[in-house]
């Protein structure tokens, strides 16, 4: 298991901080897979709950993070055809097709938490699909587009992105965030 970049290197360099984050992602790939293999039966229910509060919270502010502050840092003066906007582009598409598969993997777990009836099939299936999506999405962005963005952001650059993606988000929510990846 990666070991999680101290705070202070979180908010001093963005890659630190989304590396952080993936690290949580994963843990929570984790516990979706732990839950489609608990199926039919014994799922446990406050781990269902945990996960659709984290599919709900953590990453809509992930994504927005990288949508609405890290891309638009790397892309200014950048031309469409380069390798760098290519890769934001596909970034970008993948976020919004994860973002409405975590909703209704959200509310599909919310459903086994209070006990409806679901098929085991199919909810094993849609869990396994968006995790191992997921996985590869994560060493993707870390492969591929980090080692891009790099090239283009200096440390400065890459320390005042973090600071805005932190100042964005709620305390309480950035302290639950690391206390969970101790």
């Amino acid at each position: 298991m990666r070991r999680a970049p101290s705070e202070a290197a979180q908010r001093e360099d963005i890659f630190a901080l989304l590396t952080f984050e993936h690290m949580l992602q994963e843990r929570l790939c984790d516990l979706l897979e732990a839950i489609a293999d608990a199926l039919p039966g014994a799922v446990d229910l406050a781990t269902a709950e945990a996960a659709a509060f984290f599919l709900r919270t953590h990453y809509p502010a992930h994504f927005a993070a990288e949508d609405a502050v890290l891309f638009p840092a790397l892309l200014g003066g950048l031309g469409r055809g380069s390798a760098l906007a290519s890769a934001v582009e596909q970034a970008r598409a993948e976020h919004e097709v994860d973002l409405e598969a975590a909703r209704e993997i959200a509310d599909c777990l919310d459903d086994l938490a209070r006990g409806e009836r679901i098929s085991p099939d199919a909810v094993g299936y849609m869990l396994r699909g968006f995790f191992e999506a997921q996985r590869r999405h994560i060493s993707w962005e870390e492969r591929v587009l980090f080692p891009l963005a790099r090239e283009r952001l200096d440390a400065a650059a890459g320390s005042r992105i973090a600071a805005a993606i932190l100042a964005q988000r709620r305390p309480a929510a950035v302290i639950a965030l690391r206390k969970d990846a101790g």
